[in-house]
């Protein structure tokens, strides 16, 4: 059951980590401007925004490291080869899931998806 915990634990490292990285390229991409959260941003901002993701992944860090070594105290033995044994043994289910939800996260805000939090739906009266 531990084994689950472990894997619960790297997926909220993993996930954090992997928008962050998305969040750094997108940002020097010329189609960031279809984001809303980076279309009207400065440089500043977007420096302030991968600080933050910056802290909160260090914290996940923390999370997974402490969580692992209170688990190796008390089981006394490898969390690494048990966290390798779920994402060996549940590899199929694990990446079918993150394939569903990282298209889902990333490209959710993307202008072009109808994304449009004012209710106003200026394209539809202008028709």
């Amino acid at each position: 059951m531990t084994e689950y915990f472990l894997l619960i634990e790297y997926v909220k490292f993993i996930i954090p980590v992997m928008y962050g990285i998305f969040q750094f390229a997108l940002a020097r991409l010329p189609n960031a401007a279809y984001y809303p959260s980076l279309a009207n941003a400065t440089q500043q901002d977007v420096y302030r925004s991968q600080t933050n993701m910056a802290v909160f992944i260090s914290l996940e860090i923390v999370s997974l490291t402490a969580f692992m070594a209170f688990l190796h105290q008390r089981l006394r033995f490898s969390v690494l080869h048990q966290l390798a044994f779920v994402l060996e043994t549940a590899a199929d289910d694990i990446q079918a899931k993150l394939a569903m939800f990282i298209p889902y996260c990333f490209f959710f805000f993307l202008e072009h998806n109808g994304v449009d939090y004012t209710f106003q739906f200026t394209w539809a009266h202008n028709a």
